[in-house]
């Protein structure tokens, strides 16, 4: 294994290159950054940009283009954060951390491969970073707010999955029993994590923040077949934009925590 030293540089070089500008130095001074925040943004966003990417390759329209190139300056913060030391975390834990941004910046540079490819690629680094967030929830100073946030991060991230299967499946050009399996997988995992979010302490802000998501989720919802895909493909540009609601309450809500 690299030294820490060799390998953040490895990690910062990849990342720059992966992103549209290069990201700025943290100030001298700065308030010590959320690292568990930034950890959830790169999480739900490295998802989000695999949905609009596919998206993008179906509906052939602006807004995923417009939406990618936002969601990317929303990542350089994070990788910025996520590539330097974080506290409690030393060793191979940290080790892991930062592999699994130097993965997210690799992806980054590859969104334009076949569909298969970019599902794969995407599911496997989902995995990485969902370890990313619980292991930092883990050695938060707060274990409730951090519960909160990991549980947030999921209820996104599964909104966007579900996304991201309805647009592999149109792109492929066929709904496949594997494509039809995951979504449905995806609707689960999505219910469970709202319902999960309904039953914590909010204040009303939170509550708010909470309703806009689970009107957005009764819309999507009669979109959808029992599959967990699109009814109909010109129902398509409507799960584009209910699961980045979703998203949007979602983190809205994580950043306030």
């Amino acid at each position: 294994m690299l030294p820490a030293v060799a390998r953040r540089h490895v990690l910062l070089t990849c990342v720059a290159a992966a992103l549209p500008v290069p990201f700025p130095a943290l100030a001298q001074g700065a308030a010590a950054p959320d690292v568990l925040l930034q950890a959830v943004v790169l999480r739900v966003g490295m998802e989000r940009l695999v949905k609009l990417e596919l998206e993008r390759r179906v509906l052939q329209h602006s807004r995923a283009v417009l939406a990618a190139d936002k969601e990317r300056q929303r990542l350089q913060r994070a990788m910025e954060v996520l590539g330097g030391p974080i506290k409690g975390l030393a060793g191979r834990r940290e080790a892991q951390v930062q592999r699994a941004v130097l993965d997210a910046g690799e992806l980054l540079q590859q969104l334009r491969q076949p569909v298969d490819a970019l599902v794969g690629a995407s599911e496997a680094l989902a995995a990485r970073l969902g370890f990313v967030t619980t292991t930092l929830s883990g050695v938060a100073s707060d274990g409730d707010r951090a519960t909160l946030i990991d549980l947030l991060a999921r209820a996104s991230a599964s909104a966007l999955r579900l996304g991201k299967y309805n647009f592999a499946a149109a792109a492929a050009g066929l709904a496949s029993a594997d494509v039809a399996v995951s979504a449905q997988q995806s609707v689960g995992e999505f219910r469970a994590a709202l319902a999960s979010v309904a039953a914590q302490r909010l204040d009303e802000r939170g509550r708010q923040d909470l309703q806009l998501a689970q009107n957005q989720w009764l819309l999507l919802s009669q979109v959808l077949g029992p599959s967990g895909l699109a009814k109909a493909p010109e129902r398509l540009a409507e799960v584009a934009t209910t699961t980045d609601r979703i998203a949007e309450s979602m983190l809205a809500l994580a950043r306030r925590a």
